[in-house]
């Protein structure tokens, strides 16, 4: 039977192949554009974790220093309290590698407060200590 005993322009099967194939191949973008999302998602979230990890030995680490010495700092006072900035690229702290990430240490003379900036990869996470309480900025 040929095209023109059934009515149909010749190729007329080939439309629904092409509509079936762009649904398919536009259903296989979207999943892949998902499981790609979530891969980043738990890559950060893991980094983040890690430079927590990182940041709380920071923070036994001025516990030890402050042991061995009550006196002991690493920056003049700065003001203002918190000034992530300065904490970031202005302090010039103490620096620990740990592993394939590395913390920073802030205590700053006269100040009871300090910091540890925990750092992997692409993640950041700080942590200030004051008294028996600590916070992360």
């Amino acid at each position: 039977m040929s095209a023109k005993e059934t009515n149909h322009p010749a190729g007329f099967i080939l439309l629904p192949a092409v509509v079936i194939s762009a649904a398919l191949l536009l259903s296989a973008v979207i999943l892949l554009k998902i499981v790609y999302n979530n891969f980043a998602g738990a890559s950060a979230f893991i980094e983040r974790e890690k430079a927590f990890w990182c940041s709380a030995a920071g923070i036994q680490q001025v516990r030890f220093e402050l042991q061995a010495n009550p006196g002991w700092f690493t920056d003049l006072g700065h003001y203002p309290d918190d000034d992530l900035h300065w904490l970031t690229r202005g302090a010039v702290g103490q620096i620990f590698p740990l592993g394939s990430g590395r913390f920073k240490i802030v205590k700053e003379q006269g100040k009871e407060q300090f910091y540890s900036l925990g750092f992997y990869g692409r993640s950041l996470v700080i942590i200030k200590k004051s008294g028996n309480s600590w916070a992360e900025l």
